[in-house]
C-alpha cells in the first residue's frame, strides 16, 4: 500500500511539473558523502552518487521527482549500493541578485542490495532527508546548484532482519530552466 501511495505521488508530481512549462526545470546532482554507514559499517571513503531530476520552480518554492543512484560502498568486505526515488521540496528565497537559498527535505522509497561475507540480501523502505545549499544562475535558464544533504533510511530486509543506512555529504547539481 505505502509502495503504490509513493509511486502515484511521485508520478502524479512529475505529469503535472511538466504541464506547467513556465517554471518547469530538469537537473542532474552528483554527490559524495564523506559519512556512510550501514549499521556498525562505516565507510571511511564515502560514497559517491548520481542523479537526475524533474519539477517545477514557483519561485519561492520548488517542488520536483527525482532519481539517485548510490555507488558501491565497501567496508570489513561488504558492499552495498542503492536506489532512491524521492520527493523534494524546497524553499528557495533571493537572497542576491543571481543567489537563492536552498532549505528543504525529501522523502521516497530507497532499495538497497547488500553483499559480503557470506551475505547476499535486498530491501527496500522510506528514506528521509533534509538539503541546505544555494542556487546560483547563470542565466534565465541555467543554475548551478550546490550544499550539503543527510538522510536516513530503515530498511526491512528480505531475510527479516533490519538495516539502518545514514548518509551525509555535499552535493553539486545543474539545473534547465524553460
Amino acid at each position: 500500500m505505502k509502495n503504490s501511495f509513493l509511486k502515484l505521488a511521485f508520478s502524479l508530481a512529475a505529469v503535472s511539473s511538466l504541464a506547467l512549462a513556465e517554471g518547469a526545470f530538469v537537473g542532474v546532482e552528483g554527490a559524495h558523502s564523506f559519512s556512510s554507514k550501514l549499521n556498525r559499517i562505516d565507510v571511511k571513503d564515502g560514497q559517491s552518487g548520481l542523479g537526475a531530476k524533474v519539477g517545477y520552480d514557483f519561485g519561492l518554492f520548488r517542488a520536483y521527482g527525482s532519481y539517485g543512484y548510490a555507488f558501491e560502498a565497501k567496508d570489513k568486505g561488504v558492499k552495498w549500493h542503492s536506489h532512491k526515488f524521492l520527493l523534494n521540496a524546497d524553499y528557495t528565497p533571493s537572497i542576491a541578485e543571481n543567489l537563492k537559498l536552498v532549505a528543504g527535505g525529501y522523502t521516497g522509497i530507497s532499495a538497497l542490495k547488500i553483499k559480503g561475507n557470506g551475505v547476499s540480501d535486498s530491501g527496500s523502505d522510506l528514506t528521509l532527508g533534509l538539503r541546505l545549499g544555494a542556487e546560483y544562475s547563470l542565466d534565465a535558464s541555467n543554475a548551478l546548484e550546490a550544499g550539503f544533504k543527510a538522510d536516513r533510511t530503515k530498511y526491512d530486509i528480505d531475510n527479516g532482519g533490519h538495516l539502518t543506512e545514514k548518509n551525509a555529504g555535499f552535493y553539486l547539481g545543474y539545473n534547465y530552466k524553460f
